[in-house]
């Protein structure tokens, strides 16, 4: 694929995932909404600079990063590494990615805390389903 080809596809993946996600949050409170009321957005530059994310944050008050990839050859080792290199300390760096014709997958990078947060609240939830 050239790099044209490549950028509008990447684009477009950053396009489609961020609407999702903000479907996904259209009804949580959330003060810092842009103008139409998303949350998220694409970075306006279309070639933004290495170690911003692929999401703009002008508040900076996001409490995740996002690197948008839509490959069919994944490379995840070095797109963590951006992901952790572009992230704040208050960010959980999320990477989100698919192949043509399949579905997301959505990898949030935790550390153990975050892990244990995250493991008590879906555990809680799973019981509460259950019972």
């Amino acid at each position: 694929m050239s790099g044209r080809s490549s950028r509008i596809k990447g684009s477009t993946g950053e396009r489609e995932f961020f609407k999702l996600s903000n479907a996904a949050v259209r009804d949580v409170p959330w003060p810092y909404r842009h103008r139409d009321g998303d949350v998220f957005k694409r970075h306006p530059a279309p070639r933004h600079g290495k170690g911003q994310p692929d999401n703009t944050d002008p508040h900076g008050c996001l409490p995740v990063t996002i690197e948008v990839k839509r490959v069919e050859r994944p490379q995840f080792k070095r797109w963590i590494d951006k992901l952790q290199e572009q992230s704040r300390p208050t960010q959980t760096p999320v990477l989100a990615w698919r192949k043509n014709n399949a579905a997301w997958t959505v990898m949030p990078l935790m550390d153990e805390s975050e892990w244990a947060l995250y493991l008590r609240w879906k555990l809680e939830t799973t019981n509460d389903a259950t019972d």
